[in-house]
């Protein structure tokens, strides 16, 4: 085999990596695959910039607000400053209170994680962050 043919096949090589590792980090970079959690006054004062795209917003659960419909879950969430509504499609959390649970429950912090729709965030995953529920038993 040629010297030449040798050197293009690593020339070749080298470019296809080169591609692969292109699209690697800039997948890594994108605002999709890179999405911080943002605040429920961040989105509310983001108003139309929010519209349309996906986020994950964190706040606390208002408990008056939570309402079971037969194929979601309907809240509301707040930081304190601002409030969202949030209709969650999904299987419901094992650590987000049902009943009882949630009258007894001091703050449910939780982040939704869906798209942004008329002002609502449609969520499709719940990350419910409830350290209260169990500091009764890590005491007992």
């Amino acid at each position: 085999m040629s010297r030449t043919g040798g050197n293009l096949r690593y020339i070749a090589g080298a470019a296809v990596v080169l591609v692969f590792l292109g699209i690697a980090l800039s997948t890594a970079m994108s605002e999709s695959f890179v999405n911080p959690y943002r605040s429920v006054s961040d989105v509310v004062s983001g108003g139309q910039s929010y519209e349309g795209r996906q986020v994950q917003v964190q706040g606390y659960v208002v408990k008056e607000s939570v309402e079971w419909a037969p194929r979601n879950l309907n809240f509301t969430l707040t930081d304190g400053r601002a409030s969202i509504d949030v209709v969650y499609y999904g299987v419901i959390p094992a650590t987000f209170p049902l009943g009882e649970e949630l009258e007894q429950s001091t703050r449910i912090d939780v982040v939704a994680i869906g798209v942004v729709k008329n002002g609502r965030v449609y969520a499709n995953k719940l990350l419910v962050k409830c350290p209260s529920k169990y500091e009764a038993k890590i005491a007992e």
